[in-house]
C-alpha cells in the first residue's frame, strides 16, 4: 500500500514500528499469521470495543482500517483477548491460500462430501475439506482483497448457495448462551429464492433514483472517443451492462433514459 516508508507508529512509549515492521512483528505460530479486519468474531460488546478503537486509530493516526487493526492487536491484544486465527480453525484467508493446502481445491463439485464417520447432530452428513497444513476444517472462506479473481470465488458463491439453500442437510450452530445446538435448515431454506448470479439481485428504489440522475449527466465526447468500446471492463467475462437485470423494466428505463454511455 502507498505508505510513507519513513512513517512510524507507537505501540507504547518505548516502541515504535515502521511500515515494513508489521509483516514480521507478530510471532508466526501457524501458516496464516496476518490479521484481517474483514473477518472477525467474538462477543458483541468486545467486537464493538475493538471497532471503536480501530476507528479511533484511523481518524487520529493516518492509517486505514487494516493498519489500525495491527495497532489494536499490538496495543490491546492481551486486554481484549484478541487471537489471530493462524491455523484457519474458523477462517480460511484466500489471499494467502496456495493450491494443495486443502484436501480438495476450493468449491469444485465435491467441495462438500459425506462424513467418513457417520452423521453429526441434526443428521449432518457432509463437510468441506480439511486444511492439510493445519489439520483443521475452516468454516469460512474469506476472499479478501484481489484474492482469486480467477473464477474461484464465483464458484464458491454457487457451491455455498447450493449447499445451504436447501433443507435436510443437517446444518446447525452452537448457541453458547444456552449450551444447545440450533438447527438452521428451516431458517436457511432459500428454495423460494431464485437469484443465481449477481446480475439479478434486486435493487431498491434509492439505487434506481441514483442511476436515473447519473445517466442524465452529459458525457464529454472526447472521453467517449478516448475510452472506446474495447476496454477491459467491457469484456463479457465481467458481464455486460445490457445483461444486467434483463427482466427489470425499471432499471432499463433508468439506464437508457438519458445520454447513452
Amino acid at each position: 500500500m502507498e505508505v510513507n516508508p519513513n512513517t512510524t507508529w507507537s505501540v507504547h512509549q518505548w516502541l515504535q514500528l515502521g511500515a515494513k515492521d508489521f509483516c514480521r512483528v507478530i510471532p508466526r505460530r501457524g501458516p496464516y499469521p496476518y490479521p484481517n479486519i474483514g473477518t472477525s468474531m467474538g462477543p458483541v460488546s468486545r467486537m464493538l470495543e475493538v471497532l471503536r478503537r480501530n476507528n479511533q486509530i484511523v481518524l487520529e493516526e493516518d492509517v486505514n482500517d487494516q493498519g489500525a487493526m495491527w495497532l489494536v492487536i499490538l496495543r490491546h491484544a492481551n486486554e481484549l483477548n484478541i487471537v489471530i486465527d493462524q491455523h484457519a480453525q474458523v477462517f480460511m484467508n484466500m489471499l494467502e491460500y496456495e493450491p494443495g493446502e486443502l484436501e480438495r481445491e476450493p468449491c469444485n463439485s465435491d467441495w462438500f462430501t459425506p462424513e467418513a464417520n457417520g452423521s453429526r447432530p441434526f443428521g449432518r452428513t457432509r463437510s468441506p475439506p480439511r486444511n492439510l497444513l493445519t489439520n483443521t476444517t475452516p468454516a469460512i472462506l474469506h476472499f479478501n482483497g484481489p484474492s482469486h479473481e480467477d473464477s474461484t470465488w464465483p464458484k464458491c458463491y454457487h457451491a455455498f448457495t447450493s449447499e445451504f439453500r436447501t433443507t435436510g442437510r443437517g446444518h446447525y450452530f452452537f448457541d453458547v448462551d444456552h449450551n444447545i445446538h440450533v438447527g438452521t435448515d428451516a431458517i436457511c431454506d432459500y428454495s423460494f429464492y431464485h437469484v443465481r448470479d449477481f446480475h439479478v439481485h434486486p435493487l431498491n428504489q434509492d439505487v434506481l433514483r441514483f442511476l436515473e440522475d447519473f445517466y442524465k449527466l452529459p458525457v464529454d465526447p472526447g472521453l467517449v472517443a478516448f475510452r472506446g468500446s474495447s476496454a477491459e471492463v467491457d469484456s463479457t467475462r465481467l458481464g455486460r451492462e445490457i445483461d444486467l437485470h434483463t427482466q427489470s423494466p425499471h432499471l432499463h428505463k433508468a439506464l437508457h433514459g438519458g445520454v447513452s454511455h
